[in-house]
């Protein structure tokens, strides 16, 4: 399973695939498996994305990270899934709510 810092930076990749050099280079130095906290300060520090985008997102993970409606298996869910044990589908997490990417200027 990823961590949650690949989690978020997947989500920012998603709404901005240009930006994949910027977010690979400030999360080389933190390993293989980042925390949420510390990927959100490498990120921010980039200018990546603002604080309050990263509260936002670590809202949004934190929604992501609920049990299966058929049995109650820990799911992480960015996109539609049948869960693993049941076969139930279980809904996505809404990709509206993640914040627009930042501009550099």
């Amino acid at each position: 399973m990823r961590s949650d810092g690949l989690l978020l930076a997947s989500l920012i990749l998603r709404r901005d695939p240009a930006r994949r050099k910027i977010v690979r280079e400030a999360l080389a130095e933190l390993g293989a498996q980042p925390s949420l906290s510390e990927a959100g300060q490498a990120l921010i520090r980039a200018k990546v994305i603002a604080p309050k985008d990263f509260l936002l997102l670590r809202e949004l993970l934190e929604e992501a990270r609920r049990p299966c409606r058929g049995c109650g298996a820990p799911l992480v869910l960015l996109r539609a899934a049948r869960c693993a044990r049941c076969g139930k589908r279980n809904p996505a997490v809404e990709s509206e709510r993640v914040p627009a990417s930042r501009r550099r200027g």
